[in-house]
């Protein structure tokens, strides 16, 4: 049987330590004799997380490391959901994206608002809303991280902002740890699929 990516993360238990990271390509240049810079941003943006799960029994780590193996290292991809990934406003209808400009995204089909910090789904990235708006005569224009991949969006795009999730792969081989109470620690690290 072929194994279809992206796969899906367990759902139990939840990690317990979970740190996100923006990755910015940055190329900053500083004069020796006069401090000047020069600061030249490079498009490349991208999320990475690394998470720690809690102690898990031996069947819960039977799962985890099953699906873990089920990536053979860095060929694979999962989904993964923040844990915050309700909108903090109301918002509702089927939203689509207009256009695409920048950092920013027309929307139609929107009532309420989107408010900054929240997480929208656009095909298979994974953004982080920085600038909210509400919805007038049904669009709004928000600007959210990374900047968009106009790329893999189109202008038909459906806008997820009920269960976004983004897809990554890991950083490295898998590996877990059993101490002598048979509880099994697992960490790992990835970065999002650009």
């Amino acid at each position: 049987m072929a194994i279809t990516y992206p796969l899906t993360l367990p759902t139990d238990p939840q990690p317990r330590e979970l740190t996100w990271q923006a990755v910015n390509r940055v190329a900053v240049a500083s004069s020796p004799f006069t401090g000047q810079e020069q600061v030249y941003a490079h498009p490349g943006q991208w999320w990475e997380l690394s998470f720690e799960l809690p102690p898990l029994s031996t069947s819960q780590a039977a799962e985890w490391t099953a699906l873990l193996l089920r990536l053979h290292g860095r060929a694979g991809t999962f989904e993964f959901a923040p844990t915050d990934s309700s909108p903090q406003a109301s918002v509702s209808g089927t939203i689509t994206v207009g256009a695409v400009d920048g950092a920013q995204l027309d929307l139609t089909g929107m009532t309420g608002t989107f408010t900054a910090g929240d997480w929208i789904q656009v095909e298979t990235g994974l953004y982080r809303v920085t600038v909210g708006a509400t919805a007038v005569a049904g669009a709004a224009t928000i600007e959210v991280w990374p900047a968009p991949r106009s790329e893999i969006i189109a202008t038909t795009s459906t806008v997820d902002y009920t269960s976004p999730v983004g897809r990554f792969r890991l950083f490295d081989s898998v590996q877990w740890a059993v101490d002598v109470a048979k509880r099994h620690g697992i960490t790992l690290g990835a970065k999002e699929v650009v």
